[in-house]
C-alpha cells in the first residue's frame, strides 16, 4: 500500500531520478508543463511521485489544476507532500534554503472557491519536523507562503508590500493543492524551495533558469528532508 505521494516544483525533479523500480503509471503533455505520475520507492519507501503542474495563469477554470490531488485519491494516497521553487523575502533565507509551510498569503481567491474550507497546517507535526530536521543539522525554516497569480515575476514595490504582510516567500502554485487536499482529508506537508532572494533594494531580473539551478543545489537537504518525512509515515 503506497500512502505518501510527493508533488516537485521546478528544479526539483532531480529526485526522479533516485526513485528506485519506478514505473510511469500517467502522462499528459498538454500545457506549459508536461505532467507525470511515477510509481517506485525512495529510502525503501513506496511512493508517487507528481512531476509538472498546470497553474493557475495558463487557464483559472481548468480542472487539470487539481490534477495530482485526484490522482492521490484515486490512487488512496493519505499525505501528500507539496514542494514548490519560491522566491525569499525573509532576510534570513539565503538561495537553496527550504521552508516548511506553517501559513500562507492567498491572492488566489478569486480564482478558488475556498469559501467554507481551511487548510489544516498540524502544528505538532510542523514542530516535530523542524526538530528532527535540526537533529540531523539540516538547515529548515518555517514560514509563511504568498501565492501570486503570475505568471510575472514580482516587481520592487510588490516585493516591498510582500515583506509588509509578513510573507517570508512567495511562488505561482501549491495553494490549490493545500486547500484541496485537506477539503479531501489528505494530510498535507508544505516545502519551498528558495531560488532566489527578493530584495526591493537589488535591481535584476529572476530568470527561469535561476530557479532551476537553485532548485538542483537544494536538492541534497530536500531529499534529507524527504527522507524524514517518510520516516514518519506508514507505507
Amino acid at each position: 500500500m503506497i500512502n505518501t505521494g510527493i508533488i516537485l516544483g521546478s528544479g526539483l525533479h532531480k529526485l526522479s531520478e533516485n526513485l528506485e523500480n519506478s514505473r510511469l503509471i500517467f502522462e499528459d503533455l498538454r500545457g506549459i508543463h508536461v505532467k507525470r505520475v511515477l510509481e517506485g520507492f525512495l529510502f525503501n519507501k513506496k511512493v508517487i511521485l507528481f512531476e509538472g503542474r498546470n497553474h493557475i495563469y495558463e487557464n483559472p477554470s481548468n480542472p487539470g489544476i487539481y490534477f495530482a490531488v485526484n490522482k492521490a485519491l484515486e490512487l488512496g494516497l493519505k499525505h501528500l507532500v507539496v514542494t514548490n521553487a519560491a522566491g525569499g523575502l525573509n532576510s534570513n533565507f539565503r538561495v537553496a534554503d527550504l521552508m516548511l509551510i506553517s501559513s500562507h498569503i492567498n491572492f488566489y481567491s478569486k480564482f478558488l472557491q475556498t469559501k467554507g474550507y481551511r487548510v489544516n497546517y498540524d502544528r505538532k507535526y510542523i514542530y516535530k519536523l523542524s526538530l528532527l530536521a535540526l537533529k540531523e543539522n539540516i538547515k529548515l525554516h518555517t514560514g509563511t507562503y504568498l501565492a501570486s497569480p503570475g505568471p510575472f515575476y514580482e516587481t520592487m514595490k510588490e516585493i516591498k508590500l510582500f515583506k509588509k504582510i509578513g510573507a517570508d516567500s512567495v511562488g505561482m502554485s501549491t495553494i490549490p493543492e493545500l486547500y484541496t487536499s485537506s477539503k479531501n482529508k489528505i494530510k498535507i506537508t508544505g516545502i519551498s524551495c528558495i531560488t532566489n532572494i527578493l530584495n526591493p533594494d537589488i535591481k535584476g531580473e529572476i530568470s527561469h533558469l535561476e530557479v532551476l539551478e537553485a532548485g538542483k543545489k537544494a536538492f541534497k537537504n530536500l531529499s534529507q528532508i524527504i527522507k524524514i518525512i517518510l520516516s514518519q509515515n506508514d507505507n
